[in-house]
C-alpha cells in the first residue's frame, strides 16, 4: 500500500506536466531535480525507486539525465546504499537458464554407466515468452550401449490477455532404442492460465500438431517407414513452489490421432546452496501404436545436480 505522502508526490509529478517538458542532453528541468532531491532525502529506498520509475515512464527522453542526477545525489549525500543505482540500472541478461547433469557408474558383475544432460533457456520480453530446451541421455551396461536419446525444442508464447496466450512449438527427438528412430513435431494452439501466482503456476494448452516419424528398420524391409500425420495436442503444465528451497513440477502431453502418444515428466528440485539444486526426475513415454519389437511404455528415473544462472 502506497503511503499518503507518496500519493502527494505522485500528484505533484502529474501536476507539473512532466511529459511535456523538453530538455537538452546535459540537464534536467529544475522542478524534476527538486522532486528527485526531495524523494531521495525524505522517502524510503522503495518509494524513491517507485518515483524514479514514474519519472522515466512519463519522460523517457530524460532517462539518461535522470540516471546522471541520481549519481550526483549519491555523491553529495551518500546515505543511500549503492543498491539504488544497481536496481535502476539493471544490465543483466534477459535470458535465464538451467543446466542439469546426471551421472551413474557401477562396478561388479553388472557394470553400468549412465550420463544425462539437460539444458534450458528462458526469456520474457513483454508479451513474448521464449523457451529453448535440449537434452542428451546415454546408458551402457557392460560397455554395451542400450540407450541413447537426444532432443531439443523451441516454444514461443504470445500473451493476448492476462490469462490467455497463443503458442508455437517445434520439437526434435532421436531415440536409438525407443519406439521410434527420429521424430519431428510442430504444434500451434492456445493456452490458458488456470492459476498464476507466486507459488503455483498451472496452465493448459491445446491445438493441432503435425508429426513426422521415422521408425526403426524392420526386418525384410528396404528402408525404415516414415509416417506423416496430423494430430491433436493437449498439455497440462504445473509448477508448485513448495517452499523457498523446494519446487515440484509436472508436464503432461497428449498427442492423439492415427498414432496416440502420452508423455509425462515429473520432477522435484531441492536447493542445496545458492543456485545449486539436487533434482529428481521421473519420465514416462507411452506410444500406443509403437511398431513391432518396440516397447509401448518407456520410463526413466534420474537424480542429479541442477544449476540455475
Amino acid at each position: 500500500m502506497i503511503k499518503k505522502p507518496l500519493l502527494c508526490l505522485i500528484f505533484l509529478i502529474q501536476s507539473m506536466n512532466i511529459i511535456q517538458v523538453k530538455a537538452d542532453n546535459t540537464s534536467l528541468p529544475s522542478n524534476i531535480k527538486s522532486l528527485m532531491k526531495l524523494a531521495y532525502e525524505e522517502r524510503s529506498e522503495k518509494e524513491f525507486l517507485f518515483i524514479i520509475e514514474m519519472l522515466k515512464k512519463s519522460s523517457p527522453e530524460l532517462t539518461a539525465n535522470i540516471q546522471s542526477y541520481i549519481t550526483i545525489l549519491e555523491i553529495n549525500n551518500p546515505k543511500t546504499s549503492p543498491k539504488v543505482q544497481e536496481e535502476i540500472t539493471d544490465n543483466s541478461s534477459p535470458w535465464k537458464g538451467e543446466a542439469e547433469m546426471s551421472v551413474l557408474l557401477t562396478t561388479g558383475k553388472s557394470r553400468i554407466k549412465y550420463y544425462g544432460f539437460k539444458g534450458k533457456l528462458t526469456k520474457d520480453a513483454g508479451d513474448l515468452h521464449h523457451l529453448l530446451q535440449i537434452y542428451y541421455n546415454l546408458n551402457k551396461a557392460n560397455n554395451i550401449k542400450n540407450k541413447q536419446k537426444i532432443g531439443g525444442s523451441y516454444k514461443l508464447d504470445v500473451d493476448i490477455s492476462s490469462d490467455n496466450y497463443l503458442l508455437g512449438l517445434a520439437t526434435f527427438e532421436a531415440d536409438e532404442f525407443g519406439p521410434f528412430k527420429r521424430r519431428f513435431t510442430t504444434s500451434f494452439g492456445i493456452g490458458y492460465h488456470l492459476i498464476n501466482n507466486e507459488n503455483i503456476r498451472w496452465k493448459i494448452e491445446s491445438g493441432p500438431s503435425y508429426i513426422i516419424t521415422k521408425n526403426h528398420l524392420i526386418l525384410n524391409m528396404p528402408s525404415p517407414p516414415t509416417l506423416n500425420e496430423f494430430s491433436f495436442r493437449g498439455s497440462n503444465i504445473f509448477t508448485w513452489k513448495i517452499s523457498k528451497n523446494a519446487e515440484f513440477a509436472n508436464n503432461f502431453v497428449l498427442l492423439t490421432g492415427k498414432r496416440n502418444l502420452i508423455e509425462s515428466k515429473t520432477s522435484l528440485k531441492l536447493k542445496i546452496i545458492g543456485s545449486l539444486y539436487s533434482k529428481f526426475s521421473y519420465d514416462i513415454l507411452y506410444d500406443k501404436d509403437a511398431p513391432l519389437g518396440s516397447e509401448k511404455t518407456n520410463t526413466s528415473f534420474r537424480t542429479g545436480l541442477s544449476f540455475e544462472f
